[in-house]
This record gives C-alpha cells, sequence and structure tokens, in this order.
C-alpha cells in the first residue's frame, strides 16, 4: 500500500510540475460497503477545483485517516480522477483460546470488540495491548496475546487470540527503609497491598498494583501523621519485578521524624455572637495529647456542625499549626468565621442506577436554595459513604453559568453490591452442630431500607436435667435430643429515616424453638417493632413493642415442682401450656463514637420493658449497663463493663422463670448457661428408689462486671489474630418464684427458699417428691481466662478457656468455648 500511495505521489508531483488540471468528473472504485456519499465528506476534492500533486497528496492523507480502507490510490485520468479503495475485512467471528481467568466475555468488554466491525492493524495492535494491560492489573505481568487472523470469502476474516495467561505476579516481599520507630509489620498492616500467602486465595489485595501502591503510600503517612510524626512522610514507593516475572519487591523509603506533642489548642471566632471558648470544650484534640490528624479532621466536624446549628451556613474552619521543633509541639488554632454566601441552585446526582434519588438526598444536609456550606459537603460525603450502597462518592461543586453568586452540587456515585446471602455451618460447645442460612440487604429495591432473613437450624434437648449420683456427684441427662430443621426463623425490615426523619424504625417477626431452661422446650412465634433517634449528638432514645405467643412443650414429668406449676395449664392433667407476652420497652443510652486506637469510648443504656399490656406475662424489668473501652498500645485495648439488671412484679403476680434473667457461656464464662444462679433441688422417691434432681429457674436480680484486655499475636493483621486475657465477676440471685404455694401439709419436711421448715410429704399433684428446697444465695462469682479470636480462611474462630475461682458448689461449669462459622 505504501508503495502504491509513493508512486502516486511521485507521479502526481511530475504532473504537478508541469500543470494543475481543473477536475470534471469522480469516480469512486472498490467502495462495496461504505457509501459514496459517505467517502465523499471526507475527500477534500470536488468537482470544478483544480488538481495538482498537492492536492492529491491532502486527499490521499486525508483517505487514509478515516481508518476505513486497507489501501488507496488516486490517479488523474485526463480531467477524471479515479480514486481507487480497499477496504478493511469485516469480522466475520471472534474467539480466544487459552483464557481461563477471564471469560470470552470479560475480554470482549474489556476491548470492546464485536463482530461485523471493520478490522485493521492498528485496531489489532490496540486490542492486543488492552488485553495485556487487563492482564497486568491482574498480576500477570508475563501474559502474551497472539492475534491470527484468517481470510474468508467477501472480504470476512475470523479473528482468533492465541492467550498465554501466565502466573499472576504476586508481592513477595514488602520492604521499608528508614523506619527507625514504627516497625515494619505495623506498617504492613496499614497498607493495602500484602505479601503473598497460601491464604489469600479469596483476595487479590497480595497482587501488584500500581494505583493500589499510591493509596499504599497515602495510607502510610496518614498513620505516621494520626501517631504523632507530623513531619513524617514517604521519599519514595518502588516496585522491582523478579527477573522470572514472578514477583514484585515493594520498597518504601521514609522519613519519620519525631514525635510532636499537643501544647495548645483553642478556637478563634470571627463570627459575632458564636464564643470560641466555648467551641473549645468540646474539641477532641486536647493539651498534652500527641498530635494527630485524624483528631484535627473530626474537630473541623465538630466545630461546623455546632456553628450551624447556631444559624450560620456558610461556615469556613481553618486549622493554624504552629509547630515548634526544639520542644516538639505543635500549637493549634481553629480559625472560624462566615464564607462567601454562594447559594445552591440545583443539586444534580449521577450514577444511581438503583439507589433512589431521595434516598441520596436526605444525607445531604443541604437543599437547593441553601448557602453553600463546605462542611456540609464534606458531611454528606461521609454519610452517603457511610450506608455502605455505594463503591465510589463524589461531590462536586461548579458554578452556576446563569447567575454569578449560585452554584450547582453535582452528586456522582457509583453502586456497590449490597446484598449477601450466606450458608453456615456453626459449632459450639453449648449446642453442638447446627446449619444457618441467612440474607441480608443493605438497600432494598433502592429504599434505603435494610432486608434481613435468617434460618437456623440446630440440636434442641427435651427433658434436659441435672441429677445427682449416688455418687454424690453431679451429671447431664436428655431424654430425647433431636435435631430441628428451621427451628429458629428471624425477619426484620428496617428504615433508617421514617417518613425521612432522623427516627429510624425496625419491623420484624420470629418463629424459634429453644431448650434454654431444664425441664421442657419453648415454643415461640411473635413480632416486634421499634423506633430509636437521637436527642444530641450522645445521647439517644429509642423505644419498641414486642407481642409473642409462647407455648410450652416436650416437658420432663420428673422436673421442679415449679417448673411443672408453671408450665402446665393444669398440673392435674399435666396439660402443656401457654404465656404469651406484650410488652413495651423503653431505652435511653449515652454513646460516644468510637474512633479506634485514639480515644476512649463509653457506652452507656438503661431499658426498661413493662409486660402485661396483653397476654399472661406481667413484669417490669431493668436493665442498666455500660462500657468503657481504653486504647492502650498500638492495637491493644482494655475493656470495663458492668450491667445490673431487676425484675419485679407488677399486679401482685409473680414473673415467669423463662422471663427472669440467666448467666453463663459467653455472658459469664467458666460457667454453664443457666448453670448459675438459683436452683430447684427436688428429692423424688420412685419405686423404692430416691433421686435428686436439680433444675435452674432463673433470677429477678443480677449484676455483672467484666475486665478485658485484647492484644495482637504478632500474626498477619488481615486474620484479625487478637489474644485476649479477662476476668468475669458478678452475682445472680432471688428467684421468681419460691415455691412456696406448691406445698401441702401432709406430714413429713420441706425446706422453704428461707429455710423455714414445713410439714409436708408432697407437692401438689405430684406424690413422688419427698423432699425440696432452692438453692439460691446472695455470693459472689468470678472467672478467670484467655483466649484467642481470628479471622480464618473459612469464617471466624475463638477459642477461650476459663476457670471459675469464685464458685458454689452446685455451680455447673464449662472452661472450654468453641465458636467457629464458615461462607460457602
Amino acid at each position: 500500500m505504501k508503495n502504491k500511495i509513493l508512486l502516486g505521489m511521485v507521479f502526481c508531483c511530475v504532473l504537478g510540475t508541469a500543470y494543475a488540471t481543473k477536475v470534471s468528473k469522480i469516480e469512486y472504485i472498490g467502495c462495496k460497503r461504505i457509501e459514496q456519499e459517505t467517502i465523499e465528506t471526507y475527500f477534500p476534492i470536488q468537482v470544478g477545483d483544480d488538481c495538482d500533486s498537492d492536492t492529491i497528496n491532502e486527499a490521499l492523507k486525508a483517505l487514509n485517516k478515516t481508518g476505513f480502507f486497507e489501501d488507496v490510490n488516486i490517479e488523474m485520468k485526463g480531467s477524471v480522477l479515479k480514486v481507487h479503495v480497499k477496504e478493511f475485512p469485516i469480522i466475520n467471528k471472534i474467539s480466544f483460546e487459552g483464557n481461563s481467568k477471564l471469560s470470552d466475555r470479560d475480554i470482549k468488554k474489556a476491548a470492546k470488540l464485536n463482530s461485523r466491525e471493520t478490522l485493521s492493524p492498528a485496531k489489532i495492535k490496540e486490542i492486543q495491548q488492552v488485553l495485556l494491560e487487563t492482564y497486568r492489573k491482574m498480576g500477570r505481568y508475563n501474559a502474551s496475546v497472539n492475534p491470527k487472523v484468517i481470510k474468508l470469502s467477501d472480504n470476512r476474516v475470523n479473528l482468533v487470540f492465541e492467550i498465554n495467561e501466565g502466573d499472576a505476579a504476586g508481592i513477595g516481599k514488602i520492604v521499608f527503609v528508614g523506619n527507625n520507630q514504627v516497625s515494619s509489620s505495623e506498617l504492613r498492616d496499614v497498607m493495602y497491598s500484602k505479601v503473598k500467602r497460601w491464604y489469600r486465595f479469596f483476595v487479590n489485595d497480595d497482587i501488584y498494583d500500581a494505583d493500589r501502591m499510591l493509596e499504599d503510600k497515602q495510607a502510610i503517612t496518614k498513620y505516621y501523621h494520626d501517631n504523632g510524626y507530623a513531619d513524617a512522610r514517604v521519599l519514595s514507593a518502588v516496585a522491582e519485578l523478579s527477573p522470572d516475572k514472578r514477583e514484585f519487591v515493594l520498597t518504601f523509603t521514609i522519613d519519620e521524624g519525631d514525635i510532636y506533642t499537643l501544647d495548645n489548642v483553642s478556637v478563634n471566632s470571627r463570627i459575632p455572637g458564636v464564643s470560641g471558648k466555648e467551641l473549645t470544650e468540646d474539641l477532641y484534640c486536647r493539651q498534652g495529647d500527641v498530635y494527630n490528624e485524624a483528631l484535627i479532621e473530626l474537630d473541623i466536624k465538630a466545630i461546623s456542625r455546632a456553628v450551624s446549628k447556631s444559624g450560620f451556613s456558610a461556615v469556613r474552619v481553618s486549622p493554624q499549626t504552629v509547630k515548634n521543633p526544639s520542644k516538639k509541639t505543635v500549637s493549634i488554632v481553629y480559625d472560624v468565621d462566615e464564607g462567601e454566601r454562594i447559594y445552591i441552585s440545583k443539586i444534580v446526582i449521577h450514577g444511581n442506577t438503583k439507589t433512589r434519588d431521595n434516598v441520596i438526598r436526605r444525607e445531604i444536609l443541604l437543599e437547593e436554595g441553601d448557602v453553600y456550606n463546605q462542611s456540609f459537603v464534606t458531611m454528606a460525603e461521609n454519610r452517603l459513604r457511610e450506608l455502605g450502597f455505594f463503591e465510589k462518592v463524589d461531590i462536586q461543586t461548579i458554578p452556576d453559568p446563569n447567575s454569578p453568586d449560585k452554584c450547582i452540587l453535582q452528586v456522582t456515585v457509583s453502586e456497590a453490591r449490597t446484598a449477601e446471602a450466606s450458608i453456615n455451618a456453626a459449632y459450639s460447645t453449648t449446642d453442638g452442630p447446627g446449619i444457618e442460612l441467612s440474607y441480608k440487604e443493605e438497600n432494598f429495591f433502592g429504599t434505603g431500607k435494610a432486608l434481613s432473613v435468617f434460618l437456623g437450624s440446630s440440636k434442641t434437648s427435651s427433658g434436659k436435667s441435672r441429677e445427682v449420683g449416688a455418687d454424690g456427684k453431679l451429671k447431664k441427662v436428655s431424654r430425647k435430643e433431636r435435631f430441628r430443621f428451621l427451628n429458629n426463623v428471624q425477619v426484620s425490615l428496617s428504615e433508617p429515616h421514617v417518613f425521612d426523619t432522623d427516627i429510624e424504625g425496625t419491623v420484624g417477626g420470629h418463629r424459634y424453638v429453644t431448650s434454654l431452661f431444664d425441664g421442657f422446650n419453648i415454643k415461640e412465634i411473635g413480632g416486634t417493632c421499634s423506633i430509636s433517634y437521637d436527642l444530641s449528638p450522645k445521647f439517644y432514645q429509642g423505644w419498641g413493642y414486642e407481642a409473642s405467643s409462647r407455648k410450652f412443650d416436650g416437658v420432663d414429668m420428673t422436673s421442679s415442682p415449679i417448673i411443672r406449676q408453671q408450665v402446665f395449664s393444669n398440673p392435674e392433667k399435666a396439660k402443656e401450656g401457654k404465656c404469651g407476652i406484650s410488652s413495651l420497652r423503653h431505652t435511653i443510652g449515652y454513646k460516644e463514637h468510637f474512633i479506634r486506637g485514639l480515644r476512649s469510648k463509653l457506652n452507656v443504656s438503661l431499658s426498661t420493658s413493662v409486660a402485661g399490656l396483653g397476654g399472661k406475662a406481667r413484669h417490669l424489668k431493668n436493665e442498666l449497663s455500660a462500657i468503657y473501652n481504653i486504647p492502650t498500645f498500638r492495637k491493644s485495648s482494655l475493656t470495663l463493663s458492668v450491667s445490673t439488671g431487676l425484675l419485679s412484679k407488677i399486679g401482685g403476680r409473680d414473673p415467669h422463670i423463662i422471663d427472669s434473667f440467666m448467666l453463663g457461656n459467653e455472658s459469664f464464662r467458666g460457667f454453664e448457661m443457666s448453670g448459675m444462679g438459683p436452683f430447684s433441688s427436688t428429692v423424688r422417691e420412685i419405686d423404692g428408689k430416691k433421686t435428686t434432681r436439680r433444675d435452674f429457674i432463673g433470677a429477678k436480680k443480677y449484676w455483672k462486671g467484666t475486665v478485658e484486655y485484647t492484644f495482637p499475636l504478632g500474626l498477619p493483621e488481615e486474620l484479625q489474630f487478637r489474644g485476649f486475657v479477662f476476668s468475669d465477676f458478678g452475682m445472680l440471685w432471688d428467684a421468681p418464684d419460691k415455691g412456696k404455694k406448691y406445698l401441702k401439709s401432709t406430714g413429713g419436711t420441706v425446706v422453704d427458699t428461707a429455710g423455714v421448715s414445713h410439714d409436708a410429704v408432697s407437692y401438689a399433684y405430684d406424690s413422688s417428691v419427698k423432699g425440696h428446697k432452692i438453692l439460691d444465695n446472695k455470693k459472689f462469682r468470678q472467672s478467670v481466662g484467655f483466649g484467642i479470636s481470628l479471622i480464618t480462611p473459612f469464617g471466624p474462630l475463638s477459642l477461650t478457656y476459663a476457670i471459675p475461682v469464685r464458685k458454689e458448689k452446685y455451680d455447673e461449669q464449662q472452661r472450654f468455648l468453641l465458636g467457629a462459622s464458615t461462607k460457602f
């Protein structure tokens, strides 16, 4: 083709040196698929123009530039200009060989290649480079793409790409230079890129990615700045590929500088009526603290919110930092003033293919006509990201072309996957094996509502008892065990903004079968609804209502008279009864937003539940809890928690034992669930043989405290290996039912809760009972222990070993706890 063009140019040049010819006619020869009218739009010569070698040369360039033709030749025959073209072939079929990591569909999408398109060498080279770049992003730097063109009739071709995907070039090593104060393992933990390991087969963060390496550089810098190193910077970040192209070595050169502390922190308000001193009181940064840029960002947001609530929409907060290198201190002054008033004329939203506009708009605390506030825009970005509905959120301010004092707020989002379905195989030392199916949709049909469905199947035990043998040893007996499918079904739907307000509402339903208590099972079906809202940035309040039908099933006839009396609607005929509940719940609490590793946090809540609006249950239940988390060393923390509860009767009716408090297992480690607290001890004589049985009957009062220290184990951070040591301590006492009303004065001796003897040989409807007492006292219990928790490739796993050091003889221990689950 090039030779023909060159000859044509020479021929035309020779002719052109002599004269220019006026074109009387133009003939287009060889165009089949491309219309003549299309060629004419690109051809610069028209009938009547003077044609010489220069104009023909320009015409050749114009037609070749279109990319339509494989060859172009122009010749002058007298006054007739003949344009000979050879069109590029049409792609009849595209196929790929050797690809397994990328599907044919993915490759076509990446290359933007379809059948029936024209094929040119430039197009082939472009596609080849795109595919190689796609494989490089997957870490496959030794991949090769070899195109082959198979010619067919009618100027058609089949295009075949022979692909050798090669091996992924993982990250073999991450090296740091200059980190004298912060360990390399700490820096690797904050990075997005990870060293290649066998257990990372579900993720690709151990594959080198240039964009991710830039994020690593920013993450390392931020980590230093958030931990006092105000001058720290990453001097260079270099990725070196091994000669065999199988792995990368990432090297980061760091200048750490020194640790700075805060000398003076103040707010300088230039806004009339707004006191800088009052704004200083609620700052996160305080004198004597280590310099921390994350806390500075939180201060800016807090000041902006506080000033905006005073009626000033356009607020500008500028932190001014002054370093004192000799003292290694930093002084911070937050300058607060009113910004230039620019009004928002329009809010435009792009990219929300699923999420409705109103869901996005309600997270933006600005409307059309409001004064532009950069702090509110930043807050809106954060609120939208925290929803978890979007992979990317970008809010830009565009000047309004129709008005100089107005702007357009353009919100661009990229939708993320918000649904998760899983099948979990679970195991615990308490319930044994189980199967869990769950489905969660955080953005139900784009409305912002959260739908949750849980289906659980596990073992239940009927007739579970604790019996004291002739040797005085306690043994557990379960007369009937069965694996129940769908014995736990829970469905809930929550709306974070009811009627576009800041009130969160939830409705749900449940059905389950449980054998938490000795001697019987509980079958429950019911529903709940609740609302919650913030009273202030740190205080919240909630209201809820529950209505459930609860039936008793699988009652063991040798269980405590108290249990039989409560679960039988007709004890004399041993007819199993029910105890429906209708209750109203109120919660008020105090919360501090948790800033991991930066600040201590305190959460306090008080909940009150009143049952008796319907059903047989009558009680008043109050629970107070507080949790205080104190960051200590990096990634270590000390947690102090305390809780207490009180169950009271209403209308002279004692609470039902199934509404009482119980501790054990994870709530009081070292003790079995319902293995501590009030027990009913019953002596029976059947066929001349006496047996002693103990049944847990719940408690009306408790208090419990925990001290726990959590620390890293020095293993890969993405597995979240943590070790912990702890001590649980507290008391559980005051049985809801004393059993006195079941005594019959027919001879013999029975001891009630208060230790008073009664003349009796039997209880009502049960002549086999020869003695009974309630083991209930206000004695202190305590356990100590240790454990590890981690995230394995197969799911979370926790191992705990606890030793009761303060206990009663009749308490039941459970020293070892195992919890695991997996998704597949």
